[in-house]
Order: structure tokens, then C-alpha cells, then sequence
């Protein structure tokens, strides 16, 4: 081997030894500050272990879909090893430990009455109302305050990338209702164009839901446009026959046109 090749090989050999050191260290620093005796506990049990607490957060940070610094520390902290988990610096710790005694309350108080009529019902817990993200908004509530501050295009642009990111997960829901519900907002402010191009993409993504199309069906009448409506609910009932409501505003649509 050559000279040049051998001193090469020893740097990058130097160089992985050192990385190997360093992970080490900082990962024991780390597992070092979680295995630290919980402290300043205000809510949860004085007595609960080290295991059953990180289990505990572990569970909050996935019904909320967060990291520790999300209540622990600054927020913008990164790396584990530099969170001082007994510290109240964060707001979101003390709002946290606020949904932990409505949890414990929901489980123990309110839920007695029903439990005596049936003893099979449940508990509830972080994830019922979170399902995976730090806020409890539904889509169409996302999308609509979105769409108060930037428009269509960055709501149907969110639209897509909250899909890309959530879609198959408990998070948000991606059926054929979540749309039109947001597009029934818009059209309750006003904005009849928009609310029927969201009603056309919720066409667009699922062709054959009925409701779609008598969603732009009704806003088309409303706004007197007859031609329009009328295509729309015929597609309605090509798609569902036995769709009455559509059935009806079509007859009144025909006989105040002939």
C-alpha cells in the first residue's frame, strides 16, 4: 500500500473512532438525563417509577405527534441531552398538566353514569381528541382558517400536503365529507365561486359520491344559475338513482323553466 494511501486510511480511521466516541458520550448524557428521579411533579402520581413515566410521555408525544420540547424546555432546543424535564419553563407544560386532570376527570367522574348502564364502555385518553397532531381542529377547520388568511390556492396547496403527510393515519379526516364541509363554510361566507371549486375538486377525488354534486348543484340554483344545476343534479342521480333530494330540486328546477 502506498504512503499516501496509508495516511488516508488512518485519518478516516481516527476520524470514525472519534465519531464512535462522541455518539457514545452524548447518548449516555442523554439516557443519563431521562433516567434522572422525576421531579416537580404537580399532577401525575408522586410515586410513579422512571419506566411507567417514560412510558407516560411516550404516549403523549405520539397522541400529539410532538417531541419532548414540545412542553419540556425551550421548544427550540435540540437533542435530548439538553432538555431539563423538572424545569416549568415552557407555558405547554402547565396547559399539558391541565388536559391530564380533564383526562382523569372524564375517566373517573363523568364517566360513572355510563359506566352503571354499561360497564363495557371505555376510557378516554390523550389520543381521542388528538389523534396524532398538537391541535384537536378538524380538516375542514384547518382549511377554512386557512383559507380566511391566505385564500384558495395556499388552502387547496395545504389540502394537498396535509394529505401527503397524514393520509392513511388517524390524524385527519380524508373522506368525502371533510371537502364539502369546508367548502359549506366558504359558502357561508359569501363566496359562492370558491365554495364550488372546492365542491368540483371533492368531484375530482371522488367521482362517484353523490352529495358532491348536489353540493354545486344547490349553489348553482341559489345564485340562478338553472343550466348548471341542472347538469349537476342529473349527474347526482345518473350516479344515485334513488337520491330523492336531488330527484325533487330537479322537477322544481324543470317546471319553473317550462
Amino acid at each position: 500500500m502506498k504512503r499516501g494511501s496509508i495516511i488516508l486510511y488512518k485519518s478516516l480511521l481516527n476520524s470514525f473512532l472519534c465519531f464512535i466516541i462522541f455518539s457514545w458520550s452524548y447518548s449516555s448524557k442523554a439516557q443519563n438525563n431521562r433516567d434522572d428521579k422525576p421531579v416537580n411533579l404537580k399532577v401525575l402520581p408522586s410515586n410513579i417509577s422512571e419506566n411507567e413515566l417514560r412510558q407516560l410521555m411516550d404516549s403523549y408525544s405520539t397522541a400529539l405527534g410532538v417531541h419532548c420540547n414540545f412542553c419540556h424546555g425551550n421548544p427550540n432546543d435540540k437533542g435530548i441531552g439538553k432538555t431539563d424535564f423538572g424545569a416549568d419553563a415552557n407555558p405547554k407544560k402547565n396547559v399539558a398538566r391541565e388536559m391530564i386532570k380533564l383526562v382523569n376527570g372524564i375517566n373517573t367522574n363523568m364517566l360513572q353514569g355510563a359506566r352503571a348502564l354499561d360497564a363495557g364502555i371505555g376510557s378516554v385518553s390523550c389520543v381521542s381528541c388528538h389523534h396524532g397532531s398538537a391541535s384537536i381542529d378538524l380538516l375542514e377547520d384547518v382549511l377554512f382558517r386557512t383559507y380566511k388568511k391566505k385564500g384558495l390556492d395556499s388552502t387547496i396547496s395545504r389540502y394537498n400536503n396535509l394529505k401527503k403527510q397524514y393520509y392513511g393515519s388517524f390524524t385527519y379526516d380524508f373522506s368525502n365529507r371533510a371537502l364539502l364541509s369546508f367548502a359549506s363554510k366558504v359558502n357561508e361566507t359569501g363566496n359562492f365561486d370558491d365554495a364550488i371549486t372546492i365542491g368540483k375538486k371533492n368531484c375530482e377525488l371522488f367521482p362517484d359520491y353523490t352529495w358532491s354534486f348536489v353540493f354545486i348543484a344547490d349553489i348553482y340554483s341559489k345564485n340562478g344559475k338553472k343550466d348548471e344545476a341542472v347538469k349537476n343534479y342529473e349527474k347526482a342521480i345518473q350516479l344515485d338513482p334513488n337520491n330523492r333530494y336531488a330527484s325533487q330540486q330537479l322537477r322544481k328546477l324543470q317546471s319553473s323553466t317550462n
